[in-house]
């Protein structure tokens, strides 16, 4: 389900199937994780997979991506 939702949006953002199974698999290991971990720091993670696969922003700096993946997030859920 998680998948169908991101495959669209990450194809937009030119990421590869590799990449949208690691952003994937990354959600759903903190969903499922019985560690429990706040918000903050898993959206810290993934901005910073965003960041380190996507050659288009790797410039940027880091909080760029930490921003984009809080407002994607929240609007998913």
């Amino acid at each position: 389900m998680l998948f169908i939702l991101w495959k669209p949006l990450l194809k937009k953002l030119n990421f590869s199937t590799w990449q949208t199974f690691l952003i994937v698999f990354r959600l759903r290991y903190y969903q499922s994780s019985t560690v429990k971990l706040d918000a903050n720091n898993m959206l810290y993670n993934l901005s910073y997979i965003y960041i380190a696969n996507n050659s288009s922003i790797i410039s940027k700096p880091i909080l760029f991506g930490y921003k984009f993946f809080k407002f994607l997030i929240f609007q998913l859920l």
